[in-house]
Parts: structure tokens; C-alpha cells; sequence
């Protein structure tokens, strides 16, 4: 369970078939007092949600919004209106919530598994030089070095409200997680990432 010491009352935590996945702590991260960081186990292609809850001393006076981010993309962003902070059940994120025009529809999170090969064809690393036979490396793209560095990565940013107001014209935006194809293997050496989360 995801704590702040700086935010007292707020929990979040990430539950597979309604269990809690067991956390672990890195005792050697170096993140802010106002940031709680832990690493999760999963298995591919389990559906999740995030429960966070909040209880006192955490501040009702004003609505609370939380921006879910996954791989590095907004995905979910749910707004707590003061009295319904302190639900008894708490609160679920269990997908990106969008509006075709007519319909609402949710698409559940779901982990997914990284595709890791050393004969990538999409992002080979390797070039074999038909006539020499020689071997050389190419360097891994940029892009891809990015992308794979948000990959597995599950933030829940919450922020206090002021004046929140419902638009009159509101623009309901499908969100979708990119699905990364073959990656290489040696662009994720060393790095404990083993899954992307996509939604269904």
C-alpha cells in the first residue's frame, strides 16, 4: 500500500481479482517526501485496478482530482467532490472512462506482456554483413530508448481543486496506450521492467 508521509490519510494500492499485489520497497530510491515509490509483481495479461482511499487527517475542504498515468500516458483522471472523499469503500480507477458520442464505455487495465527477443526484426540491433559475414551494432533509437524507459511505470498524481466548475462543453477523448511491438533485449538490460499496462 502506496502511503505519503507527507499526505496522511491517502492509501492506493493496485488489486488483481480483488486481492492487493504485494509491494516491494526499494530502500535505496531517492524520491521526494511527497512521493511514495514501490515495485509490484504481475502476470501477463491480468486485468488490475487501483483503489486509493482517504481518511482523516486528509483535508475535505475542496474537491481532490487525480491524474492516472501509465507508460507515460494520461489515462484516467477522476474528480473526488468533497463529500465523497471519505466513501467507505474507497475509490477505483479500473479504466480510461470515453464517450463515442453516444455510449460510455470503460476499458479495463490489463497488463501485458513485454514482447523481449533477440531476433527482433523492428528494432534489430544487429547487422550481419551478407558478403562478410561480420557482425556490427547499430545504436537503438532514441525514441524507442524513451518509450521503453516509461514502460511499466504507474503514476497517481493527486492535486487539490479550487473553483472546479463543470464546462458546459465538455470533449470526451478515447484514450488508448500504445501497444510496443518486438523490442530487443539489449534495450532493457538492466532495467527490472517486465510488463506494459494496456487497457481492453
Amino acid at each position: 500500500m502506496a502511503i505519503v508521509d507527507e499526505v496522511p490519510g491517502l492509501e492506493i494500492q493496485i488489486y488483481v481479482n480483488g486481492n492487493p499485489l504485494r509491494e516491494y520497497v526499494d530502500q535505496h530510491a531517492a524520491v521526494s517526501e511527497a512521493t511514495s515509490e514501490s515495485y509490484i509483481e504481475v502476470h501477463s495479461n491480468s486485468a488490475f485496478e487501483i483503489h486509493y482511499s482517504f481518511k482523516a487527517p486528509f483535508p475535505v475542504d475542496r474537491p481532490v482530482s487525480m491524474i492516472v498515468t501509465m507508460d507515460g500516458k494520461d489515462i484516467d483522471e477522476p474528480l473526488i467532490r468533497p463529500c465523497e472523499l471519505f466513501n467507505q469503500e474507497g475509490h477505483v480507477s479500473s479504466g480510461p472512462i470515453s464517450n463515442d458520442g453516444r455510449n460510455w464505455s470503460t476499458k479495463p487495465y490489463r497488463f501485458s506482456p513485454l514482447d523481449i527477443s533477440r531476433t527482433s526484426l523492428l528494432l534489430a540491433k544487429q547487422h550481419i554483413d551478407v558478403y562478410t559475414g561480420e557482425c556490427s551494432e547499430n545504436p537503438i533509437p532514441e525514441d524507442v530508448k524513451k518509450k521503453m524507459r516509461l514502460v511499466g511505470i504507474i503514476t497517481c498524481e493527486f492535486y487539490f481543486l479550487n473553483n472546479a466548475r463543470r464546462s458546459a462543453k465538455t470533449n470526451f477523448v478515447h484514450k488508448e496506450l500504445e501497444k510496443l511491438d518486438t523490442v530487443n533485449e539489449k534495450a532493457i538490460k538492466g532495467e527490472s521492467l517486465s510488463h506494459q499496462a494496456m487497457s481492453v
